[in-house]
């Protein structure tokens, strides 16, 4: 986006970018940059947006992997304890836990 329509109308830079949906804003001032200086930026913000996503999915990845161990571990524990309510014998109980590790 340019930099001096942002300075001149900045309500209809704010409508285009509320209608640019998962677009990435760039601001470049075309009346001093050339070509080569706006691919550039083009570039840098597309590989700042890869990073950020890339970032933002490990992090959900992360928080996932933690609340599916913890609901899992509390399945194992509780059959575990029901296991030993009904009298199973430990040498099972033991290879249960094997197992689970």
């Amino acid at each position: 986006m340019d930099e001096y329509l942002v300075e001149c109308d900045p309500e209809g830079a704010e409508v285009i970018l509320q209608h640019s949906g998962n677009a990435v804003p760039v601001y470049v001032n075309l009346a001093i940059n050339g070509a080569e200086r706006v691919v550039r930026e083009l570039k840098n913000a597309l590989r700042r947006q890869d990073r950020q996503r890339q970032v933002a999915r490990k992090a959900a990845e992360s928080a996932l992997r933690n609340e599916l161990r913890g609901a899992i571990t509390a399945m194992l524990l509780s059959s575990e304890l029901r296991w030993m309510y009904l009298g199973f014998h430990p040498l099972l109980l033991a290879e249960f836990a094997h197992f689970i590790n």
